[in-house]
């Protein structure tokens, strides 16, 4: 499973970083309007976007079902938020932040359930989560933009 998780994270950072499609999805997320007037198919790369997105989903519930030997429509719900915060800890748009924060989270997760408790297991994780983003209010990784 980590090596499935590894090889999807490392073909999407190939994807953003490296290619063209990436330059695009770039463009497109920081300023939709401005790209397309530079010649960015807008609305194929939001298409595209979502069927990478869908390809993701898919590979993160086919490993969820095979560690857990179930798939039901509300078994990601709790891990949803989790994404969410991780997202926004590592600094939104930042791959290699979120990757970060990701491992963090599994780190303190695992270390909180074993030795404090699992049943305020999440309790003491977001407030860990808060308390970075009391520190660093962009993320992990996140950068500061200046106006000048």
């Amino acid at each position: 499973m980590a090596a499935t998780a590894a090889v999807s994270f490392t073909a999407l950072a190939f994807v953003i970083n490296r290619t063209q499609l990436g330059r695009s999805i770039t463009a497109a997320s920081f300023d939709s309007e401005l790209a397309g007037l530079l010649g960015v198919n807008v609305r194929r790369v939001t298409v595209v976007v979502f069927v990478i997105a869908g390809a993701l989903a898919a590979i993160a519930a086919l490993l969820f079902s095979v560690a857990f030997g179930s798939i039901s429509p509300d078994m990601g719900n709790s891990y949803s938020v989790i994404a969410i915060a991780i997202t926004v800890i590592g600094g939104y748009g930042n791959i290699k932040g979120t990757l970060l924060a990701a491992l963090l989270f599994g780190l303190l997760s695992t270390l909180v359930g074993s030795y404090i408790s699992t049943a305020y297991e999440q309790v003491y994780i977001y407030a860990i989560f808060l308390a970075i983003l009391f520190v660093r209010p962009k993320g992990l990784l996140g950068r500061v933009e200046r106006i000048v």
